[in-house]
């Protein structure tokens, strides 16, 4: 798993020592995941809670699990060990038939899109564009990916346009930015313009509120998620079907109003 090995034989149980804590997500890749990593060696029929590591009193013994666990690699075809972590599970890494498409329309009901087939807004600007239609007070999820432990969301909270974004769970790597004046009943068009700093992966960003051409609010995001909002929340419009970016609605935050459309403009 992630390049660490383990094997028990008739007793015997030889693992690899992680080179890597399981909260790192970009660690530094081993150049040699075969070689690089320390062994360890237990007797299990002595040692059964795995207290004593005995493999540099026991050479030949963890040679012959050494051996032992690499021909059952073979058979079960597990190679090649990769150590990347995070960097595995990059949506980009798989195909895509969105490959250089850089403009998206959604419509009210688009939901469970995954994060390899929805729009990239990772790492670059982008904007958000959404044509509504409300009375009065009315509020919900216009557009959202990810969730509480990474994610981001354009909605309406009491009829006020609201930017809400996570880098993870903690309360520290919550924003919000929210428009002090609620919408009139009546059309209108939403902007977020996310204006990515550059400079690598994961930097920070300005997001700017428009409501009808005018701006409304704007703040900035420290830290922005660098590879992968999750492994199962989606990009729903319309509202949230999984959990929320934060403790201020509660999914689904079904959208009151009618959704024209939701245009994601991809920026260079």
């Amino acid at each position: 798993m992630i390049a660490n090995r383990g094997i028990y034989k008739d007793g015997w149980m030889a693992n690899t020592t992680p080179r890597n804590l399981p909260w790192q997500g970009h660690p530094v890749p081993s150049e040699d995941p075969v070689k690089d990593y320390k062994w360890e060696l237990y007797d299990l029929t002595k040692d059964f809670t795995q207290t004593n590591d005995i493999a540099a009193k026991n050479p030949e013994k963890l040679k012959e699990m050494q051996k032992a666990f690499m021909e059952e690699a073979q058979k079960y075809e597990v190679f090649p060990f990769d150590d990347r972590y995070i960097d595995r599970v990059n949506p980009e890494n798989r195909p895509n038939l969105n490959k250089g498409r850089t403009k998206y329309i959604f419509h009210q009901g688009s939901s469970r899109i995954t994060e390899g087939m929805a729009p990239n807004m990772k790492n670059t600007t982008f904007t958000i564009t959404a044509e509504i239609e409300v009375k009065a007070g009315q509020e919900g999820i216009i557009i959202t990916q990810g969730g509480y432990f990474a994610g981001m969301a354009l909605m309406l909270q009491k009829g006020k346009p609201t930017f809400a974004y996570a880098f993870s769970h903690y309360p520290e790597h919550k924003w919000s930015i929210q428009s002090p004046t609620a919408l009139t009943a009546g059309k209108h068009t939403i902007v977020l313009n996310f204006d990515y700093a550059g400079g690598g992966a994961g930097k920070a960003a300005k997001a700017t509120l428009m409501v009808d051409g005018k701006k409304a609010a704007s703040g900035d995001i420290p830290r922005t998620v660098p590879s992968r909002f999750s492994a199962d929340e989606t990009l729903d419009v319309g509202e949230d079907f999984g959990t929320p970016v934060n403790r201020t609605y509660e999914v689904p935050f079904t959208f009151q109003g009618k959704i024209e459309k939701v245009t994601v403009d991809l920026k260079p």
